[in-house]
């Protein structure tokens, strides 16, 4: 979990550096961050970020070899969601 984390959050950290508003916990902008460091001993190992450009988020799903989009039934598996293209 440790590794987990520390990925996360370089992973969360380089997509803020790019403009991109990403959630996450780790971050030091994250709302409700205090609420969440008093209920966890980390900040876990799952992230979101948007674009606000379609044509952004499907070069970025394109160029993505590990995933494709998928919808999240539960599982522990990695997967890009894409709301915008998916209902």
């Amino acid at each position: 979990m440790d590794r987990q984390q520390a990925t996360a959050m370089t992973v969360a950290s380089y997509l803020h550096r790019l403009g991109f508003k990403v959630h996450y916990p780790g971050l030091a902008g994250h709302p409700g961050k205090e609420i969440h460091n008093r209920l966890t001993s980390g900040p876990g190992a799952v992230l979101s970020f948007t674009t606000g450009n379609k044509e952004l988020s499907e070069q970025i799903v394109g160029v993505t070899h590990l995933w494709g989009i998928s919808i999240s039934f539960g599982a522990v598996n990695s997967l890009i969601s894409m709301p915008c293209a998916m209902s």
